[in-house]
């Protein structure tokens, strides 16, 4: 195939990578004019963009269903791999510079060079094993955790020999992946319990076989949403399992940080895979037309949501920290906040993957819009103390309205700019008349 018929598929490729880049930008942009408050979850940001980048790459064939296209092409599998492989180092390059040149410092940029090489090595084959690219960036996401572990026991120079080896062989293996990689008719593969346990339970099930009996709808409905949050009961699994072996390597104000931080990232995930997900796996349209109130199900989906990120994001890190990440009506309530953003922007994305690359930026670009609207409120009408009671009206309105929108959203196949438009300008008014009546209130008391 000559350099002329490759244009469009260097073309398509910089499109499916585009949005990914550009979420990240945003979100390094809104951290580094938040200042240094903003810095670590700038980093954070900057490492999920380039994790994601690299999942995209190869996923976003399973995403939209093209992959047995782009095998079927009169071109060499080896030409295309290479020419997926350098749109994704340009981007991953590009990304680096602008985040090496206004975000890292200079003991990150290790964590900066990592992020290139999880984003060019592992999140590819990672996605390309589990068919998922959600699945690629989390357990590429993962793999931080673990070499400050290795650091800490082996050392420095052997952790950083042993990844470049360990990168070598991942890029052999994703070659000899995609040389022999099949389109094959589906959904993603699913996540099961190990052989030993599926053996065990079958037999134990089938030892009394029993005719079906009919089961109640909400059961059902409740069923149906928590397989929907697969990747999400994977991610706790997995901070649970770092917690165990990382964690207590860990000393100083580090630990608090972890626990929010993951904490904040799984109610993003929570909230992104409640609603896109059912589109991503082409059940959406057809549970609507379920016998079953569209306010029942948006009910149930709403309740699953919220309990789960109450459960894993707010429950699980305080009661693992042992007290260094305290009870605190705050957190609880920025949890419940990013929990019904992401379910708002996943009511208008097509994906689980690109609803979380959207409301990170979203949700960190509303968080310091908010900080500073508070600060300047505090410095106009008085030295007003903010208590969680003095702001929970104005908040707790602007979650209802979030979750009323998303259910507008999800039940229509209209997402039009001007339909998105009008509701971010009935949530931002609702909470700045909220928050100002709020400060009143409060000063004259």
């Amino acid at each position: 195939m000559t350099r002329v018929h490759m244009r469009p598929f260097v073309t398509k490729e910089i499109r499916a990578l585009l949005p990914a880049w550009l979420a990240s930008l945003c979100a390094i942009g809104a951290a580094v004019l938040s200042g240094p408050r903003g810095h670590v979850l700038g980093v954070v940001a900057y490492g999920l963009g380039s994790v994601t980048l690299g999942a995209q790459s190869i996923g976003h064939e399973y995403t939209h269903r093209t992959l047995t296209l782009l095998l079927s092409q009169p071109s060499s599998r080896r030409r295309l791999l290479l020419m997926k492989l350098g749109v994704l180092t340009a981007m991953l390059l590009t990304l680096g510079a602008v985040a090496w040149s206004v975000l890292l410092n200079q003991r990150e940029l290790q964590w900066g060079f990592l992020a290139v090489l999880g984003g060019l090595f592992f999140a590819p084959l990672l996605t390309m094993l589990c068919r998922n690219p959600l699945a690629g960036v989390v357990f590429t996401a993962s793999i931080p955790g673990w070499m400050s572990v290795v650091s800490d026991v082996m050392g420095v120079r052997v952790l950083w020999g042993g990844m470049l080896g360990v990168c070598a062989v991942s890029a052999v293996a994703s070659w000899r992946l995609f040389m022999r990689l099949e389109a094959i008719d589906g959904r993603d593969a699913e996540m099961h319990l190990p052989q030993l346990l599926r053996g065990w339970a079958a037999a134990v099930g089938g030892a009394s076989v029993a005719p079906a009996r009919p089961r109640h709808p909400a059961w059902l409905l409740v069923k149906k949403e928590l397989h929907l949050q697969q990747m999400t009961f994977a991610v706790a699994g997995i901070y649970f399992v770092m917690w165990v072996t990382v964690v207590p390597w860990l000393v100083g104000p580090s630990l608090p940080v972890v626990g929010i931080l993951y904490g904040a990232l799984l109610a993003l995930l929570i909230g992104s895979l409640a609603s896109a997900e059912e589109r991503q796996i082409g059940t959406h349209e057809w549970q609507l037309l379920l016998p079953m109130a569209a306010g029942k199900q948006w009910a149930v989906k709403v309740g699953i949501a919220m309990g789960l990120a109450t459960l894993l994001s707010f429950g699980m890190p305080v009661l693992l920290a042992a007290g260094l990440v305290r009870v605190n009506a705050w957190h609880a309530g920025a949890i419940i906040i990013l929990t019904a953003g992401s379910l708002y922007v996943s009511s208008l994305c097509s994906s689980g993957l690109r609803a979380v690359m959207v409301s990170f930026p979203v949700m960190l670009v509303l968080s310091q819009l908010l900080s500073v609207l508070l600060q300047r409120l505090s410095v106009f009408l008085a030295p007003v103390y903010w208590s969680p009671r003095a702001v929970f009206v104005p908040f707790a309105g602007l979650v209802a309205l979030m979750l009323w929108f998303a259910f507008e959203n999800h039940r229509s196949a209209e997402h039009g700019a001007g339909r998105v438009a009008r509701q971010v300008v009935w949530m931002a008014g609702c909470l700045g008349l909220g928050v100002a009546v709020s400060a009143v209130v409060t000063a004259s008391h």
